[in-house]
């Protein structure tokens, strides 16, 4: 019922697209110094959903972000096309590693993103995130359980 009254809110104008977003599930990123950041992410966990991404958002807030996850560990490959904001990519092993980051992604981009080794989960938050929150391949990230 929630997501029938957003929509129809969108569709009048009344919100815009960024605030009509799935529920958030906290996520927790522990920093190679030991210091604990909490983003709100949308989760991903379909084909469709991991698809669709952030695509057309036109602004993601601070700390918010969206997680894909996978089934199994696979190598992932994306790009930015119809996605017009700057995110940082944090590709996470099945173990909750930070096995690569990407940051500051060109909007629209075609370049293909994605590490080599296989991952568990990717989270997108807005570019500048993992900088000033000093977030590097030394964090962990807590994955929800199920995941």
């Amino acid at each position: 019922m929630k997501t029938f009254f957003a929509a129809i809110a969108l569709w009048l104008g009344i919100i815009d697209s960024s605030m009509a977003q799935a529920d958030l599930t906290p996520i927790s990123i522990i920093n190679g110094d030991g210091v604990s950041i909490t983003v709100q992410a949308e989760l991903a966990t379909n084909r469709e959903d991991r698809q669709r991404g952030l695509m057309y958002r036109e602004e993601l807030p601070p700390l918010q972000g969206m997680l894909l996850t996978y089934p199994h560990p696979t190598t992932v490959r994306m790009w930015m096309k119809n996605t017009p904001i700057s995110l940082d990519m944090i590709f996470i092993d099945k173990d909750g590693h930070v096995s690569k980051i990407v940051k500051d992604t060109a909007p629209l981009s075609r370049k293909v993103i994605g590490p080599y080794q296989k991952i568990q989960a990717v989270l997108e938050v807005p570019a500048g995130t993992c900088n000033q929150y000093n977030i590097d391949e030394t964090a962990v990230v807590i994955l929800p359980e199920g995941i």
